[in-house]
């Protein structure tokens, strides 16, 4: 995730993540945030939801900055690491 998020970043993470729990419910999903300064509450939202759904566990790494609703979505994973 670099960049705003918008309602095609959450098509995309949404999709991803239902693909990966199809693939292994088991192994953990990760979501890396090179830098993103927020965006869209409802595409976050989005995000948050696919997340919770998940069987996998979702991980968010932050390698740059998480601002905005990029935070809550590092805040709300099941793991985050910065």
């Amino acid at each position: 995730l670099n960049g705003m998020l918008t309602k095609d970043t959450a098509d995309f993470i949404t999709s991803r993540i239902d693909f990966w729990n199809n693939r292994d419910r088991e192994l953990p999903i990760f979501i890396v945030i090179d830098d993103c300064p927020g965006g869209s509450v409802m595409a976050g939202y989005r995000i948050l939801k696919a997340m919770e759904a998940s069987d996998a566990p979702v991980h968010v790494v932050v390698k740059s900055f998480a601002a905005a609703m990029a935070a809550c979505i590092t805040t709300l994973a099941e793991e985050s690491y910065a």
